[in-house]
């Protein structure tokens, strides 16, 4: 195939050379989360499911949280995207919030790189974590999920 010089307006030009620098700016903040994420599991201590206390945040964990800024509260789910969704959109930069998350307890403040800086919040309660759902008996999960206390 012959390479040939392309004939481009000035303003396809400024175009194209502001969506090169976009997602350059894209890729260093990616790679600025992925370091974190890397850094945060290469830290953390790691325990059998059968061991995680009921108030620390874990994969698939309902948690309500603080806005540090807001004041307003917000539940959320701590899960990553499909291996697939990865591939094809920017899941990664809204990912980090929910792996900021994983490993944290009730009372304890976490925070996320976002578009305008960083974001704080604090860890109000775990509502749901899937670890101590498993260990409950069937009977203990029907009546706590039905609102009737233990």
């Amino acid at each position: 195939m012959k390479s040939t010089t392309a004939l481009l307006s000035r303003a396809a030009r400024d175009r194209i050379r502001r969506f090169i620098t976009l997602h350059e700016a894209r890729l260093v903040r990616e790679q600025e989360v992925l370091a974190l994420l890397s850094a945060r599991v290469e830290r953390a201590r790691i325990a059998e499911d059968s061991e995680v206390p009921h108030d620390v945040v874990t994969m698939y964990s309902q948690v309500r949280l603080r806005d540090d800024d807001s004041g307003r509260p917000f539940i959320c789910t701590a899960a990553l995207p499909p291996d697939e969704q990865i591939e094809i959109n920017d899941s990664l930069w809204r990912a980090y919030p929910f792996a900021a998350l994983l490993g944290a307890r009730a009372g304890e403040a976490i925070e996320w790189p976002c578009a305008g800086g960083l974001r704080r919040a604090h860890v109000e309660q775990v509502l749901f974590q899937p670890e101590v759902s498993a260990r409950q008996p069937r009977e203990c999960r029907n009546s706590v999920e039905a609102g009737a206390s233990p």
